[in-house]
């Protein structure tokens, strides 16, 4: 497993929020993407980093894209990604101008996805930590990922762990939602910083 996140700033905080709005907004309004300005430019900005941007309205999802693997430095990724969320998550329709100011918006910052240290899913459902482990299931051609804060949607299940693997597996493609079991389902896990915009 990875080391946990590298911590930010308050204000390298600040500016990948104030850059995920307004790449939010250009994707939103077909405006030219933005870019982090020079005076912000950090070393732990410029930094390869997985990223996702979430997209809420009144507490429900409107989208969720991101970049899981460092391959961009962060404050590209948070911009393609923000972008991303907002016109080409398959499960809903594209955001609109007039829905942006109801929109909250929200920042995950990854560690670099490393296989579980286990063997077959008993193992894997005593090392994964809810809340603290974002998890990437892949099974031949087939794979999904869900965030640490995922886990709090399953906290009133009498077995959340199972229940999170089942709906991972069912994201993955498995409508059985058991595709978690199969011997030849192998787990990533990852970390996150979360950096939400106030209400």
């Amino acid at each position: 497993m990875s080391d946990a996140p590298q911590l930010l700033t308050h204000a390298e905080e600040a500016a990948l929020l104030r850059l995920a709005r307004r790449s939010l907004e250009a994707a939103v309004r077909r405006k030219p993407e933005p870019r982090l300005p020079v005076e912000e430019r950090t070393q732990t900005l410029l930094d390869p980093a997985g990223c996702f941007v979430t997209l809420m309205v009144a507490g429900q999802l409107r989208g969720c894209i991101g970049c899981p693997m460092p391959d961009l430095p962060l404050h590209e990724a948070v911009v393609v990604s923000a972008g991303d969320a907002a016109l080409h998550d398959p499960r809903f329709e594209r955001v609109q101008p007039g829905e942006l100011e109801a929109i909250r918006l929200s920042v995950s910052v990854l560690t670099p996805p490393n296989p579980a240290p286990v063997q077959g899913w008993r193992e894997f459902l005593a090392f994964v930590e809810p809340l603290r482990h974002g998890v990437i299931l892949r099974n031949g051609r087939r794979s999904a990922l869900f965030l640490p804060e995922v886990w709090q949607h399953f906290a009133p299940s009498p077995d959340p762990k199972s229940e999170f693997l089942s709906q991972l597996s069912r994201k993955a493609g498995d409508w059985s939602g058991d595709l978690w079991r199969d011997p030849a389902t192998s787990f990533e896990v990852f970390e996150t910083i979360h950096l939400q915009e106030p209400d």
